[in-house]
């Protein structure tokens, strides 16, 4: 009291001696009273009660909390921790430590709301440890206590009067668990529900109406209801020492003026309603709520009628396994050896992968390891793995019980929703599939799904470059609803009939019938091949209009992010007894596939299973048409004699049907395309021009133009590249003509193609320039792949003498490479030099290799390997390119593609015999002359490496029925043997077995090349360079 008179005395001194006392003087004593005043305002309370003394400052405290005992152990969330420390620095330490906290000297106080801090997240993520751990941590920040609120009630606890029964959560605080599924996981059909039940499976139409839900508010199920205003404000009351004794109607106002100034931490667990929030909100800046919800309230969906401010912090588990493992060693320690212990961590972190990251399954796992009966880490790994005995899911309490609770928190339309995701295997959905699952409009579907994310039982995906949003379905819940009964959940007994088996398989009826729609709708949009997919309806057309489905926007898009369940469909629609339902789907994708050359392994099952389905429906012109897309297949894959077995049969089968002659002359087409690429050129010749007449016949323009490429690729390789180029130029137009951008840009390749063996280098660098740019732009990385490809290819001598040449005739060729504005001629000189050096080219096939291994073509990656090893071994780099085709040649082999092993051998031992022909024609003159950048000590390396690989090559041949192909390699590898100067009678052996093959299975062309180099080798022709080319590389 003595120092309040004195400060009080203090800043009245400008009254008293105002006068009389120099202004300067007068202001420090005023400024040292208010000082002391604030002293003793904040040390009066704190002495006072250290030694028992009334307090008068603070009205009624009520010190102390009733917060639960906090967890032992607690790692992880540094950064919400500390987000969350930011937001209470705001509130002043008690005693003396509040000098220093500059809230303490602001008189605004009234003017700010209480904080309000919501912890959201999905089961089992720790949201009640957080806010625990939270509390804790400031208790002596609110001296007028702490306390804890559950914001649902217990049924067997409360009266109806007490709880609010019409609509809300029911959500058990036992525990916090939730799982977020980490990484994409493909669907696997055999996850669906029972088997191939023919027939009887579901409806017949798709049309099978579900047991009448309500996509609105229920009634909650479970023990716990959200507790009304009335209950929660008397307990509230009575928790600050102010028991209600008033109306219920004035209790709100009761708890304002009780609050007013006060500094409360109040920590209100399991939100369901903004309304239960507000109505406990302090009125005072001084206080603060820290809120746990299982909804979120970022979504303006959740929260958007609330008119008060808050804080969110989002909880997702932890990010990382080591963070578990850190958990689960804390739990339970490890001990033992370093070799020992490093054993251990290894098995807890895939412990901790299956646990999700979920800090409720990780201390159920910790529990267990630490129980001295309990599991090892081996043992527990094990029961993880499997449904029907892991704990996460077995066990009553932990994530089982926290998950049920947010459960029975959903519409009946968000239950069944997420039931049928998951006996389906769909655990990724967006609007579409959620309508066939449920058979609603795809708005209302939305509707469900925004709700479900809403409460953090989805998960959003984002938005997906084919312009749909997609969410998934975490793995726990998954499993958790697969393996429980409606039963467990205590669903009324209209909703559980919905869980029937009856009502799941017509769910995915429907689903079967909405992709195959969509595959024939988007396949149609990609195509130009008239095959009209889609003209006859394969769903009923009132399922498609009552489920609001539209095509795919962007096919291309839809078909990279939904391919899996576009396979599983296949399956699913041939296990349930529509094979013809499961055909049209697969044709739809493979067209999808051929047309954007992507997606090579999904498009080799798609054509597969569309020829065994073809065969159980027993349908003749489908199974033809099968057989003809798997030729094209087949083909593109280098296995060149089933595809010609297969367009024969194909062709064979529309003569026979008498099926329309388009038909006949696209058997024809893939016929002479398979055909010339194992080297019957002549037959190919034959095939494609009866193929061409068809259809130019028929006004199938865009065939025609097709059958064209491939004519130009049989001209191409007899060396007739006027032809070619002839051809391709007016195949091109034809696309254009068409719109087809996808042909246009496949047939501007093959022309540079073309043009390089024309000799116009630089032409075809600009020509595939031009392409590669606007393949980029429409997102084609297979065309971008090629046109790289092709580009390293390309000889960078022959480009800067063919750019000199037109030079110095005074013409303008195109820009070789970037085009640098304003840039003087020497810098124009210089970019464009590196753009056709040997370093950018071998940057484009590294680039090349990395688009189709993206793309899933690892048969083309190996080809551009094998391009590449050529191409270093032409410009001098025989090390590197031997590496380069080794990796090829092992890639291939890996591929069990035999076929392409084989070919890929005799194709190097070519072209190393190629780059040693001009030391060849030196053996007979000065070995002390150079050629293609080695010196002549190096001449032996290369032929011995090509012998290496034409004996590769016999050897691989041997193991596959491609007699050609090892007709040429025995030739192949006497040319190499000649340009060794090995004697007459060794290069005459692989002839004559040439000779033998080939007159044995009729190959009468190839028997005669093999005479005529037995006659020239019998005829002491001493040239050997000009025996070694006497048959040119193809």
């Amino acid at each position: 009291m003595l120092l309040t008179s004195i400060c009080v005395w203090l800043q009245a001194t400008p009254d008293l001696f105002g006068d009389d006392l120099p202004r300067v003087l007068l202001l420090w004593l005023t400024a040292l009273g208010a000082f002391g005043q604030a002293i003793a305002a904040i040390v009066y309370p704190e002495l006072a009660r250290r030694f028992n003394r009334p307090q008068k400052l603070i009205e009624q405290p009520q010190p102390g909390n009733d917060l639960p005992p906090p967890l032992e152990h607690f790692v992880g969330y540094e950064d919400e921790r500390a987000r969350i420390d930011r937001l209470f620095a705001r509130f002043p330490r008690p005693g003396w430590k509040r000098l220093l906290h500059a809230a303490s000297w602001r008189d605004d106080d009234n003017m700010h709301p209480a904080l309000v801090v919501v912890i959201t997240g999905p089961p089992g993520t720790g949201k009640s440890q957080l806010a625990n751990r939270i509390a804790r941590k400031y208790l002596d920040r609110f001296p007028d206590g702490v306390r804890r609120i559950d914001l649902l009630g217990d049924r067997a606890d409360f009266d109806e009067t007490h709880l609010d029964l019409e609509e809300g959560e029911s959500e058990d605080d036992t525990g916090t668990g939730g799982a977020e599924q980490g990484g994409r996981r493909l669907w696997n059909p055999i996850s669906w529900i029972g088997g191939g039940s023919g027939s009887g499976s579901g409806s017949t139409d798709g049309t099978t109406a579900d047991p009448e839900l309500s996509s609105g508010p229920a009634a909650p199920l479970g023990r716990h209801a959200p507790r009304n205003t009335y209950s929660l404000l008397e307990e509230a009351l009575d928790a600050i020492g102010d028991p209600p004794s008033g109306p219920r109607r004035h209790l709100e106002q009761t708890w304002r003026r009780q609050t007013d100034g006060r500094r409360l931490l109040l920590v209100l667990e399991n939100a369901a309603d903004p309304e239960q929030i507000r109505a406990l909100i302090p009125n005072s800046a001084l206080s603060a709520v820290i809120v746990t919800s299982r909804r979120s309230f970022v979504s303006p969906r959740s929260f958007a009628d609330a008119d008060f401010g808050w804080e969110t912090v989002e909880l997702f588990g932890f990010s990382e396994n080591e963070v578990g493992v850190e958990l689960l060693d804390q739990l339970a320690p490890v001990a033992g050896t370093p070799d020992e212990v490093e054993a251990e961590r290894e098995l807890r972190r895939r412990i901790a992968a299956l646990c999700h990251g979920l800090p409720i399954a990780l201390g159920m796992c910790g529990k267990r390891l630490a129980a001295p009966t309990g599991d090892g880490a081996r043992e527990l790994l094990t029961t993880l793995r499997r449904v029907d005995q892991s704990p996460l899911v077995q066990a009553p309490l932990g994530f089982r019980a926290s998950f049920t609770a947010a459960f029975q928190q959903c519409t009946p339309l968000g239950r069944l929703l997420l039931r049928r995701m998951a006996v389906t295997g769909v655990y990724q959905i967006a609007d579409f599939s959620a309508a066939a699952l449920l058979d609603l409009p795809c708005h209302e579907a939305q509707e469900v799904i925004d709700d479900l994310e809403t409460r953090f039982l989805v998960e959003q995906l984002g938005k997906a470059d084919d312009g749909r949003i997609r969410y998934q379905l975490h793995q726990l819940a998954a499993d958790m609803l697969r393996v429980r009964d409606p039963e467990d959940f205590e669903l009324p007994s209209d909703e559980a009939l919905a869980w029937s088996m009856e009502s799941s398989l017509a769910a995915r009826e429907r689903l079967v019938y909405a992709y195959t729609w969509l595959a024939e709708q988007a396949a149609e949009a990609l195509s130009h091949t008239g095959d009209q997919f889609g003209a006859v309806p394969a769903a009923p057309p009132e399922l498609i209009e009552r489920l609001g489905l539209t095509a795919p926007q962007y096919p291309q898009a839809w078909l990279e992010r939904d391919r899996e369940f576009l396979l599983g469909c296949v399956w699913v629609a041939g296990a349930d007894g529509r094979p013809d339902l499961g055909r049209r789907l697969a044709r739809a994708f493979a067209a999808m596939c051929q047309t954007v050359r992507t997606h090579w392994d999904e498009w080799g099952e798609a054509v597969r299973a569309q020829r065994q389905l073809a065969e159980v429906g027993g349908d003749p012109h489908a199974l033809a048409m099968a057989m003809l897309d798997e030729s094209e297949f087949a083909g593109s894959r280098g296995d060149y004699d089933l595809g010609v077995t297969l367009a024969e049969a194909a062709r064979d089968a529309f003569e026979e049907q008498g099926a329309h002659p388009r038909w006949r002359a696209r058997a024809l087409r893939a016929l002479g395309g398979n055909q010339r690429r194992r080297g019957d050129v002549d037959a190919a010749r034959v095939a494609l021009e009866r193929a061409e007449n068809i259809f130019a016949a028929h006004g199938e323009t865009w065939w025609q133009a097709r059958t064209r490429c491939n004519l130009a690729e049989v001209d191409t390789h007899v060396g007739t590249y006027d032809d070619a180029q002839h051809l391709l130029k007016q195949a091109r137009d034809a696309f254009d003509a068409e719109g087809d951008s996808d042909q246009g840009q496949h047939t501007r390749i093959l022309l540079a193609e073309v043009l390089t063996r024309l000799g116009c280098d630089l032409e075809a660098w600009n020509l595939l320039q031009e392409v590669r740019k606007s393949a980029r732009a429409e997102g084609k990385d297979g065309y971008v792949a090629r046109c790289l490809r092709a580009l390293g290819a390309l000889n960078h001598r022959t480009l800067e003498n063919q750019y000199t040449d037109l030079a110095k005739q005074g013409e303008q060729p195109k820009d070789a490479g970037p085009h640098v504005p304003g840039a003087a001629t020497w810098h124009k000189e210089r970019v464009r030099r590196r753009s056709w050096s040997y370093r950018s080219r071998m940057a484009m096939f590294h680039e090349s290799i990395e688009l189709l291994d993206r793309m899933g073509d690892h048969w083309g990656m190996h080809w551009t390997r094998l391009t590449m090893g050529l191409t270093q071994i032409r410009d001098g780099f025989f090390k590197e390119g031997d590496h380069q085709l080794k990796l090829a040649t092992e890639g291939f082999a890996t591929l069990t593609d035999k076929l392409w092993r084989a070919r890929s051998h005799r194709i190097i031992a070519e072209r190393l015999l190629t780059a040693a022909m001009p030391d060849a024609r030196a053996v007979e003159g000065s070995m002390a002359r150079k050629a293609i950048g080695v010196g002549a000590p190096t001449f032996r390396k290369p032929i011995t490496t090509a012998y290496d690989h034409a004996q590769r090559a016999i050897a691989a041949y041997a193991e596959i029925p491609d007699r050609s192909g090892q007709i040429r390699a025995q030739m192949l590898l006497a040319r190499i043997m000649r340009a060794e100067a090995r004697a007459v009678e060794e290069v005459d052996v692989p002839l004559r077995t040439a000779e033998r093959l080939a007159w044995r299975h009729g190959m009468r062309h190839l028997a005669e090349e093999a005479t005529e180099l037995r006659r020239m080798l019998s005829g002491n022709a001493q040239d050997h360079a000009t025996v070694a080319e006497y048959w040119p590389i193809s």
